[in-house]
């Protein structure tokens, strides 16, 4: 039996859970703040006790990450104090683990961004916090650590303070507590550091303990149903956690994405559902409603859509191909969906947004998603439980991306679609380069040259056109346009261009 070093905390007046998030550069010292944070805090067990004060040895699981000295993965440790529970996420510092610091990131409530004191704000200083405001994060703890290292000195944390504080206000990040650590001997962790007796503000775990949790749970109900639950022959209960709000017997609810409206009945075991609880509930009106589906009070910003605008950060090993097919899996529904064209890159360095003619690992860029149905979405800033999603290729089940929802569109809104056009002298050669070139990247080429025009009577004029290539577009499709008359319709495509379109093309 596994013995605990020291005595367990007892929750007193327990505050929300926090979910917490360390990041920054490599060697900051991440997995050893972590480590410490939890042992001085809560207490280890006998067999987890660091060996020479390995305080990283708690987080870093992985034999390639002991051999390294580096995280490589995502870790997630409990502990609890009289205050509160936290679950904190250990996230690598490499640039090329990027898409596993997103990962981590994506429940947390709070960031607690290392500095090393002898480094400094670094570039993937920048970078994640630049993420984290992608996220959805507005409060960041700057922990500058290895004060040790800078012979504690207060004019070396002002200064990092100074300038992250600027570089945070610029790119919306407004709530910065900062603390200076020495992480490995526990200076300011749990208990305040007599090496730097010029420092008189909270320790880390005061900060963590008191800090608000990131997601409003309020606003209007909003419900995912997991399950539909049978009880004998009539009683039907539908199953699910509440993403915000609340709901009791007697309101008016909507289903979405097909909206049916219906009340409840009742709520099993509670006067009602409230934000972050899993229930059943009943509904008073006989409608249709199954798993996927999604309860939603008037109000909600959840809405039915079949195309979304949306940041996507691309985890791929190969390029992301507009107009290829995936599968999306939003809330507790898995649909088709593809890319129908990629709007700008966004610069997580600097900030900017600029034209790329490719998308690969890490890269962030916004983008327009189609689906092959309408599902419930909201803008991930409202609710991240339908504002966020991934995308898994078909045919190997890897995720190759996670996207954050901006906004929604509906089916009565004009296509964008992915359209090739091939001109010129070598127009023929160059238009057996591309279709060979999309067929092999599964894009299924469909050529629309002035036989195939001639064929069907299409009436002259880029309006019939138009509508053709709609057509074979929304059945997935990829149209490349090789034609004697001029048109304004897609993408110019010459010789070793990139399968991508840019900008879309409204059909």
């Amino acid at each position: 039996m596994a013995t605990l070093l020291a005595d367990a905390p007892v929750l007193t007046q327990p505050r929300p859970m926090l979910r917490v998030l360390a990041c920054g550069s490599v060697d900051d010292g991440k997995s050893t703040l972590l480590g410490r944070l939890i042992h001085d805090a809560a207490g280890l067990y006998a067999d987890q006790a660091p060996v020479d004060d390995d305080w990283a040895g708690l987080f870093d699981g992985l034999e390639a990450e002991r051999e390294q000295g580096i995280t490589i993965d995502v870790a997630y440790r409990y502990f609890a104090t009289p205050a509160r529970k936290f679950i904190v996420v250990d996230t690598p510092g490499h640039e090329q683990y990027t898409r596993n610091m997103v990962t981590g990131a994506s429940n947390a409530d709070l960031a607690i961004v290392l500095v090393d004191a002898t480094r400094g704000v670094t570039r993937q200083t920048r970078r994640h916090s630049r993420i984290v405001r992608l996220l959805g994060l507005r409060r960041v703890v700057l922990a500058v650590n290895k004060m040790d290292l800078a012979g504690f000195s207060a004019d070396r944390f002002a200064e990092i303070v100074a300038e992250y504080r600027s570089f945070a206000r610029a790119v919306g990040l407004p709530l910065v507590d900062a603390v200076p650590l020495a992480a490995k001997h526990g200076d300011n962790v749990a208990g305040p550091s007599a090496a730097m007796p010029w420092y008189d503000g909270a320790t880390l775990l005061d900060l963590l303990e008191a800090a608000d949790a990131r997601r409003d749970e309020g606003g209007a109900f909003v419900m995912p149903v997991q399950s539909v639950l049978r009880a004998g022959q009539r009683d039907r209960w539908l199953a699910g956690s509440v993403a915000s709000g609340a709901a009791a017997a007697g309101d008016a609810v909507r289903v979405l994405p097909g909206g049916q409206r219906a009340r409840l009945a009742r709520v099993l075991h509670r006067d009602c559902a409230a934000a972050g609880q899993a229930v059943s509930v009943q509904l008073a009106d006989d409608v249709d409603c199954a798993r996927g589906d999604v309860l939603v009070a008037d109000g909600s910003p959840a809405i039915a859509a079949d195309r979304v605008t949306a940041d996507l950060i691309w985890f791929g090993e190969q390029p992301l191909t507009p107009g290829a097919r995936y599968l999306v899996k939003l809330g507790h529904v898995t649909a088709g969906a593809r890319v129908t064209g990629v709007r700008d890159v966004f610069d997580p360095d600097t900030g900017a947004h600029g034209h790329a003619r490719a998308i690969g690992a890490n890269d962030i860029a916004t983008v327009t998603v189609g689906f092959d149905r309408q599902l419930a979405v909201t803008p991930f800033e409202a609710g991240p439980a339908l504002g966020g999603f991934i995308l898994i290729d078909p045919a190997t089940q890897a995720t190759v991306a996670a996207g954050l929802v901006r906004d929604a569109g509906y089916a009565a809104d004009p296509v964008l679609a992915t359209v090739y056009r091939v001109e010129g002298e070598e127009r023929q050669a160059t238009t057996q380069a591309l279709h060979a070139a999309l067929d092999a990247a599964g894009r299924r080429p469909v050529l629309v040259d002035d036989d195939l025009l001639a064929e069907l009577a299409l009436p002259a004029g880029d309006t019939a056109l138009g509508r053709l290539v709609r057509l074979l577009e929304g059945t997935g499709a990829t149209p490349i346009l090789s034609l004697a008359a001029p048109t304004a319709l897609g993408t110019p495509y010459r010789p070793g261009d990139p399968l991508t379109a840019d900008p879309d093309w409204v059909i």
